[in-house]
């Protein structure tokens, strides 16, 4: 699945685009959407983008 975040809505944010995933990410956990799991792969995943 896809989520497209308009980049009017991110600059709004006042956060960077990692900052903003991070808390998309939190906020679907705390709400268990996701499981601890797909949490994991996710901030792992995001860190090793940030990496590159």
């Amino acid at each position: 699945m896809t989520l497209l975040i308009p980049q009017d809505v991110i600059k709004a944010s006042v956060l960077s685009e990692d900052e903003l995933l991070q808390e998309i990410i939190l906020m679907l956990f705390q709400q268990d959407k996701i499981s601890i799991i797909c949490k994991f792969v996710f901030f792992t995943l995001l860190t090793l983008f940030s990496l590159i």
